[in-house]
């Protein structure tokens, strides 16, 4: 990994609504998206901005419609009902579940992440 991201990847920054998002971009097929961090963080973050357009999205049908992969931290307490019911508000196609760590699910469960991350993306 460089200092910049992942070896192989393109970046770019994007600006939507006032908040900077770090693109990485590499390969080819079907698109795949990553994100890191939990949605009831983000509508916190914009809470007044997001109301009224989750509603809008709600109104006219709109979900994701990419499979979605979440996984979090199984010792954490925050998260202890696990956050698959938001995101099944969201899209048709979820998984996920939690795994043997806690905050920080790279450094404490490597091995798990890793095999559920191949079998998502197979």
């Amino acid at each position: 990994m460089s200092d910049l991201g992942i070896e192989g990847f393109e970046y770019t920054t994007i600006e939507v609504e006032g908040s900077a998002y770090r693109l990485g971009v590499a390969g080819s097929g079907p698109a795949v998206l990553l994100l890191h961090g939990f949605p009831q963080y983000h509508y916190r973050a914009v809470f007044h901005l997001d109301r009224a357009i989750d509603a809008e999205d709600r109104a006219t049908g709109r979900r994701i419609g990419c499979p979605v992969l979440v996984q979090w931290g199984g010792e954490e307490e925050a998260m202890s009902d696990g956050p698959l019911p938001v995101w099944r508000a969201w899209a048709d196609d979820v998984q996920g579940g939690p795994l043997p760590s806690g905050h920080f699910i790279p450094e404490e469960a490597a091995v798990p992440l890793t095999a559920s991350l191949e079998r998502f993306l197979a």
